[in-house]
Formats: structure tokens, C-alpha cells, sequence
């Protein structure tokens, strides 16, 4: 009986002791992040947008398009990528009503179940939706694409599974703008 009070009490004081852990450290990240969190608008005239963030974008230039990367948490992010300006949306939203365009796009594959695709009308111009979940990595995606005068943009977020969009992934999301063309170089 007192070998068992024994065993119990040490279970109870490792308990309180893991419980104290992760909560001092949780105040400590908040701290970090509420500090680090500067939100202003960031504006790229020659990619035709403006944008909210917490902090200064990671800019990298791929072969078509440029990506604005910013991790809220290790397992929250958001990129926005726009196309090189080549497109014309007349044509991108022709192909998008004909149904050419592929649910399944890089964004959307390697080990996700899709559980939604669609198109939508966002401020009157069509967009390709997506949400899935990675089972790999118990996280969701999101991915918006939209064509804008005459420039493809393409959203794409990651949050943990099972938890709701986080208000800082829809903060910058709602924030985008698009520059008017006399702005652009």
C-alpha cells in the first residue's frame, strides 16, 4: 500500500511538473511572437500588389513567379505568389469556367485527401479554392488562385489540422490589394 502512495505521488509531482513546462514556454513563444509581430503593409509595385504581414516577407524569385513567404508559427505559414505578368485574365478565367484547370495542382497532391476544390467569385473575378488535409503531417492546406489585371495570384496556407483558420492566415488574406496598373513600373 505505501509502495502504491509512493508511486502515485511521484506520478502526480511529474505531472504537475510537465504541466508547468509547457506553459512557461508557451508564454515565452507568445511573447516572442507578440513582439515580432510588427503589422504594416508591404507594397511590390512590380508584382501589382499590396499586403499586410507581421513581419517582412521572405522574397525568393523562382523561374514564372515570386514568392512572399512569412511563418506566423513553425506550423502555421502563408505564401502569396505572383506570376510573372503574362497572363491575360480573360483567358485564365475562360479556362477556369471551362473546367481545364486541374484540382490536383502541385499545391494539392503528395499524400492530401482533398476535401474541397471549387471555384468562387471573390470582389467579382473567379478564384480556384482549395482546402485539404495533410494526413502525413496533420496539417491543412488552403489555397486560393485569382487572376487580377492580367496577373496570377496564388495563396497557399498551412495550419495544424483540426483547428480552425487562424485569424493572422485571414487578417493577410483579407489585406491584399492589388496595385492600380498606373502604380506598377
Amino acid at each position: 500500500m505505501r509502495s502504491r502512495l509512493r508511486f502515485f505521488a511521484l506520478v502526480l509531482v511529474l505531472v504537475m511538473v510537465r504541466a508547468a513546462l509547457p506553459q512557461s514556454q508557451s508564454n515565452t513563444n507568445t511573447r516572442k511572437h507578440a513582439k515580432a509581430y510588427a503589422w504594416k503593409e508591404f507594397s511590390y509595385p512590380g508584382a501589382g500588389f499590396a499586403i499586410t504581414f507581421p513581419q517582412a516577407p521572405k522574397e525568393e524569385r523562382l523561374k514564372n513567379i515570386t514568392a512572399y513567404s512569412v511563418y506566423l508559427r513553425d506550423d502555421v505559414f502563408v505564401h502569396v505568389y505572383a506570376d510573372n505578368g503574362a497572363t491575360t485574365c480573360s483567358g485564365w478565367e475562360e479556362w477556369v469556367r471551362e473546367g481545364k484547370y486541374k484540382p490536383e495542382s502541385p499545391l494539392m497532391q503528395a499524400g492530401k485527401t482533398i476535401s474541397s476544390s471549387k471555384t468562387a467569385t471573390i470582389n467579382g473575378h473567379i478564384a480556384i479554392i482549395g482546402e485539404s488535409t495533410r494526413d502525413s503531417i496533420h496539417a491543412v492546406d488552403y489555397s486560393r488562385r485569382q487572376c487580377l489585371n492580367d496577373r496570377v495570384y496564388s495563396f497557399w496556407a498551412r495550419w495544424p489540422a483540426g483547428h480552425p483558420r487562424p485569424k493572422d492566415v485571414n487578417r493577410i488574406l483579407n489585406s491584399f490589394r492589388v496595385l492600380a496598373k498606373e502604380a506598377r513600373p
